[in-house]
């Protein structure tokens, strides 16, 4: 072997040792790259695990005192206030707080003074009504900047919605009960049958209220 011989050979086992050092080094990397996926894949199953994404309903409609004027007296000591209200005004904001109440009781359920929707709630339903109220306050001269209505997606532990949901069974369980005895009480017809109705729709919302408990427990 000649002295150009060895010297290719010297530089051709100089790189097998560089190329293999580069190949332990990126295989070291790569195991690292894989530890850390891993590490995030668990961190977010976790996360995933006791968490539940749900959708609020967050709302602060106009009082039906706003539009109204104060008129106060000065007595002995006493100041008496006097409210003189738009009746059309106070009158609407009074049924559309009515009409989002009557959804939200179907729809959902209140958590602290949170409304969260359930997770097979009709949305079409719920963005449609806040549409219809935020047209009716922009004609009743409300200045509507920014939305008085609105649905927010939120991720919330699981274990505060299940508690919170079954406090609120039972809270709509203890309101079931004090209607049928109220009802016993009714001698008129028409109250007979409103209370009937309020009956029927609380039963209704409490079957939805108890599938909605199951399926947070069983994706737990």
């Amino acid at each position: 072997m000649n002295s150009e011989e060895h010297v290719v050979d010297i530089f051709a086992i100089l790189a097998f040792e560089n190329a293999t050092k580069q190949i332990d080094k990126l295989k070291k990397d790569l195991e690292e790259l894989i530890g850390a996926i891993n590490s995030i894949r668990d961190s977010c199953e976790y996360v995933l695990g006791r968490f539940v994404r749900v959708k609020l309903v967050i709302f602060k409609t106009p009082s039906e005192y706003s539009p109204g004027k104060v008129l106060q007296e000065k007595g002995t000591g006493d100041i008496v206030e006097l409210r003189i209200l738009n009746k059309e005004i106070s009158s609407k904001l009074r049924t559309l707080r009515k009409e989002l109440n009557k959804i939200l009781y179907v729809e959902g359920y209140r958590l602290s003074d949170l409304w969260v929707l359930r997770h097979n709630a009709d949305i079409n339903r719920v963005e449609k009504f806040i549409e219809k109220a935020h047209g009716e306050l922009t004609q009743l001269g409300f200045r509507v900047e920014k939305p008085f209505i609105v649905l927010v997606d939120a991720y919330l532990p699981r274990e505060f919605l299940l508690d919170g949901l079954n406090w609120y069974i039972t809270e709509r369980k203890r309101l079931f009960e004090v209607y049928k005895v109220r009802l016993n009480t009714i001698t008129k017809i028409k109250e007979k049958k409103r209370m009937h109705k309020r009956l029927q729709l609380l039963q209704r919302g409490l079957r939805l209220l108890e599938e909605e408990l199951k399926y947070l427990e069983q994706t737990s």
